[in-house]
């Protein structure tokens, strides 16, 4: 499974490689990638896009 990271603008953010996801809130996303945990904090997060057969997830907000 292949796992990218890409960031547009500190407010657009798309992981793929996406295992898990521990949980969600508007300050804080903390999932599992198959490169390990990874925690991602802000403001005002919204998930955008999840896509589980694809293992794909989208953020908004400020990153």
């Amino acid at each position: 499974m292949e796992h990218s990271i890409s960031l547009k603008g500190r407010s657009d953010l798309l992981i793929s490689g996406v295992e898990h996801i521990y949980s969600f809130s508007d300050k804080r996303v903390e999932i599992q990638t198959c490169e390990g945990k990874m925690v991602i904090d802000g403001e005002g997060l919204d998930m955008n896009k999840l896509n589980l057969e694809e293992n794909i997830i989208s953020v908004q907000g400020t990153i």
